[in-house]
């Protein structure tokens, strides 16, 4: 939720991709047995689709934990005209791990595919502010208390950095590239096989 300096809810996202076997089971619907199983934190309903909150001047895309995974919700935010996106995250369950590092490295993927600044609150840590370029800047540490305060940049702000090939268009590269080589193996395959026939 964003709330305005009067007390006044302004904005409220609610998740969107769930954590499979955490927040919901898989496959539930057409794998009878599954129905059995049970979520680890329980049975969650997901969010509609994607909002963005407005804040003077600025477009807010949010990604709550989990969400920093799929690259298609901050494409889906930027391209509707986010100016920041902001990471939500409850990590305290995963300890000490590398697990709260392992989200801060998807962000990073996040901030660079889409030229987008990105801010990540960790109740945890590790929180920071990631640029465009992925340079991560005023890192929290783990399980210690630490505040930190950004300015981000408004709707108007963040025009002149457009939108990146991948903002535009997605997965078309990598599905391209995925095409060729398929298709270049198959015709090796094929070109070995003509040659065996013709030795």
């Amino acid at each position: 939720m964003l709330i305005s300096p009067s007390g006044e809810k302004i904005y409220e996202y609610d998740k969107n991709a769930l954590v499979p076997f955490g927040e919901y089971i898989p496959a539930r619907s057409w794998l009878p047995f599954m129905s059995h199983v049970k979520a680890l934190v329980g049975d969650i309903t997901p969010g509609a689709g994607i909002t963005l909150g407005e804040a003077a001047g600025a477009k807010i895309g949010t990604l709550i934990c989990f969400e920093t995974t799929r690259p298609e919700l901050a494409r889906q935010m930027r391209s509707e005209g986010a100016s920041v996106l902001v990471q939500l995250s409850n990590e305290a369950w995963f300890g000490p791990t590398s697990a709260p590092r392992q989200m801060l490295t998807s962000a990073i993927f996040r901030a660079v595919e889409n030229n987008i600044e990105l801010i990540r609150s960790a109740n945890s840590g590790v929180s920071a502010r990631i640029d465009r370029y992925g340079i991560v800047r005023g890192e929290t540490p783990m399980f210690e208390t630490a505040t930190r305060s950004w300015k981000i940049k408004t709707e108007n702000e963040s025009r002149g950095d457009g939108l990146t090939f991948y903002a535009r268009h997605g997965d078309l590269f990598a599905v391209t590239c995925a095409v060729l080589s398929l298709t270049s193996l198959l015709g090796a395959i094929a070109y070995g096989s003509w040659k065996k026939k013709e030795g």
